[in-house]
């Protein structure tokens, strides 16, 4: 039963790999008419619209540049399939790219709980003599000197 599967999709993909160019073809030659409707012209219509204007959609590229710019496309798809698996696997054995923040956060964690290095005592202040008068210190003036 695989086998039979297997060859109808085998088929299957043979015979979509022989229309394609015969597609690409088809889609550069004709041309579909669009109409621009609307009352800012905001509106895309295949069919004609009171006010609506013809708007030209042909594409201008060759059948060579249409050819280049599908493998291109199927490239990129290849290798976001590629990255996507391996990041599968990363996932599954847990040395995704997702285990450093962990690794991390772990760390910032041990950092926030060590207790604070202790401060050295302050220098007690002198205490002024206490003969009843009060005395104000002003701050020293930024030109002053020392």
């Amino acid at each position: 039963m695989k086998m039979h599967s297997a060859l109808a999709a085998l088929v299957a993909l043979i015979t979509l790999v022989a229309a394609w160019p015969a597609e690409v073809a088809a889609a550069t030659t004709t041309t579909a008419t669009v109409w621009r409707c609307g009352p800012d012209g905001r509106v895309y219509s295949g069919t004609a619209c009171v006010q609506g204007r013809a708007v030209e959609v042909s594409d201008p590229r060759s059948a060579e540049q249409v050819a280049a710019a599908r493998e291109v496309q199927a490239a990129d798809m290849r290798r976001a399939e590629a990255m996507r698996r391996e990041r599968l696997l990363d996932e599954r054995s847990g040395q995704g790219t997702r285990a450093a923040p962990r690794a991390a956060t772990a760390q910032i964690k041990k950092t926030a709980l060590r207790q604070p290095a202790p401060t050295p005592p302050r220098p007690a202040k002198k205490q002024a003599a206490n003969d009843g008068t009060w005395r104000a210190i002003a701050p020293a003036s930024p030109r002053a000197p020392g």
